[in-house]
């Protein structure tokens, strides 16, 4: 079996960073902002809780002591929508002979609502974050999907900035731009084996 590493933010489920913030009130510009992206940062590394995260966040004066569940929401208003034909190319893939694993930089959280939003991504394994308390293109997350899986056929993602890692890294490395292209380049991977 081949593996193809695909990032999930802006690959598989639409996203848009600035909404919670904006959302929650924060200026995304402001020196409170930073603090709110350093509890997302620990949220993201596994090294708080979701309890621990969002009693954090209920704290700081932008937040007005909302709720959690209503801080849930908000927080979860960077996932849009799955991306077109992302769906069905999951589906697909196996049946070529390459099985998607995740490779996300995300919380555990926003990966219960990807989950949600997009049911097909439940039949997938993932190499998170939150699981190895570090962020792409950290050798730390490269090592630990090649621990388990070897280098994957290919790996796409939505971030120069990451393809470019996984390059240095000695991955196939393709900057995600649509299902169907992915799907294209996944073919003629196949196709030179």
């Amino acid at each position: 079996m081949k593996y193809a590493a695909i990032d999930i933010g802006n690959v598989c489920i639409a996203i848009d960073k600035n909404i919670p913030f904006k959302n929650m009130g924060f200026d995304i510009n402001s020196p409170e902002c930073e603090k709110l992206i350093a509890q997302v940062q620990l949220f993201e590394f596994g090294k708080i809780t979701e309890d621990e995260f969002f009693s954090n966040l209920r704290s700081m004066p932008e937040c007005g002591n909302t709720d959690k569940a209503k801080l849930k929401e908000l927080f979860n208003s960077i996932l849009i929508e799955p991306v077109p034909g992302m769906r069905e190319l999951l589906r697909e893939l196996p049946s070529l002979g390459v099985m998607p694993v995740f490779f996300s930089d995300i919380s555990s959280c926003h990966l219960e609502v990807s989950r949600k939003m997009f049911p097909e991504m439940r039949r997938f394994d993932g190499i998170y974050s939150f699981d190895y308390a570090a962020y792409k293109p950290s050798k730390v997350l490269f090592d630990a999907f090649e621990a388990k899986y070897g280098k994957p056929l290919i790996y796409t993602d939505d971030r120069k900035e990451l393809i470019d890692g996984a390059i240095s890294n000695g991955w196939n490395a393709h900057l995600f731009i649509s299902a169907t292209e992915l799907r294209e380049n996944i073919i003629k991977l196949l196709l030179t084996l």
